[in-house]
């Protein structure tokens, strides 16, 4: 059996998670210079920073929210703007729309260029699976795939979005806030706009019942919106674009699967990801939230909604460091007293055995 992998005096804080929520996470900590941590980020992907959202992205795709809004730093809010233009970005601005893949090299560069300036083992990279969190008397385990345990006085849960299931259809509510909070570059929209009028793409206002694969593709059964009329029609192939997976009873991967089977987290009433407070504690299958185990970014919506854009999760990461502070003053408390006990005790023993000699 492989040995747990121990913590240290230092607090130790793991993020599971490598993209935009943990890598936000871990660079503000990192920021706190000697008060900070010992910081654990894991990533079974090997890629700390960009994240799905970011790491795979066409050169095309671009963000929905301007650069001037895009900073890791709160404050620094030129911080991307300036770093796109020294790389080579010339022709841009706060109201910029960047490339995706852009902001991914800009988030990576930002958590690497942090730990350069850090102790060596301030920041630790683990390229692995986690597999299962389990909270503890005092603390968090979690284990990896590989078999190895790493203690920690707190975790953070910033496993990002999930991918996407069909169908997978918003509720009316939901797919317009969704249109009128997150921008289109206006160029992009000229673009729809001329293939609609030369008759190559159409839209439909709608939302989808079924989708049946047949013997040359697939038949998609719709109603449109405000009516609930069934129609279909028939298509060669099929570019989901529904957006993530929300529902974590669905996530195959098997840390959440062992965590809502042994019900250290549950479900959001909603659906929407998991049931955490107004601070990113998780709630447990009792309700109870845990003060050692929180939960950042895509995860939150249903309690936050708004927890999936780089400038909500960068003020929620804010926000966390103070939470993960009480963790640490309470875990060391813990620490303290129990040596406090153990010092006493050995006193009374000496005094005990110096009686008896006499």
């Amino acid at each position: 059996m492989k040995r747990p992998l121990q913590a240290t005096r230092q607090p130790v804080v793991v993020s599971i998670g490598g993209g935009f929520s943990g890598a936000a996470l871990c660079w503000q900590l990192l920021a706190l210079g000697g008060a900070s941590p010992r910081i654990v980020l894991i990533d079974k992907s090997g890629k700390f920073g960009p994240g799905l959202a970011y790491g795979g992205a066409h050169p095309s795709h671009l963000l929905n929210v301007r650069a001037g809004n895009m900073s890791i730093d709160p404050a620094r809010p030129n911080d991307f703007v300036d770093w796109l233009r020294a790389s080579g970005h010339e022709d841009v601005d706060a109201d910029t729309f960047a490339p995706r893949v852009a902001f991914g090299g800009y988030v990576e560069t930002r958590l690497r260029g942090a730990m350069r300036t850090r102790r060596a083992d301030q920041l630790t990279l683990v390229c692995e699976e986690a597999i299962a969190c389990r909270p503890q008397q005092r603390g968090v385990a979690v284990q990896l795939a590989s078999g190895v345990v790493i203690e920690a006085d707190a975790v953070v849960l910033a496993l990002g979005n999930a991918p996407p299931m069909i169908p997978a259809p918003f509720d009316a509510f939901g797919a317009d806030v969704i249109v009128h909070r997150h921008r289109t570059p206006g160029h992009v929209v000229a673009w729809l706009n001329a293939l609609e009028a030369a008759d190559v793409m159409g839209m439909i206002a709608g939302r989808v019942r079924e989708v049946v694969r047949t013997a040359d593709g697939f038949t998609i059964g719709y109603a449109l919106r405000g009516s609930g009329d069934p129609r279909r029609f028939a298509v060669k192939r099929i570019v989901n674009c529904t957006g993530a997976c929300a529902d974590v009873s669905a996530i195959e991967a098997p840390l959440m699967k062992q965590m809502l089977s042994e019900g250290v987290v549950r479900e959001h009433p909603t659906g929407l990801g998991l049931n955490v407070d107004d601070s990113g504690h998780v709630l447990g299958a009792n309700g109870v939230a845990r003060a050692t185990i929180l939960a950042l970014g895509p995860l939150t919506q249903g309690a936050h909604w708004e927890s999936t854009s780089a400038p909500d999760i960068r003020t929620r990461a804010t926000a966390m460091i103070s939470e993960i502070a009480r963790v640490e003053a309470r875990n060391r408390r813990a620490i303290l007293g129990a040596f406090g006990n153990v010092t006493a005790l050995s006193a009374r023993r000496r005094a005990t055995s110096n009686v008896t000699k006499t």
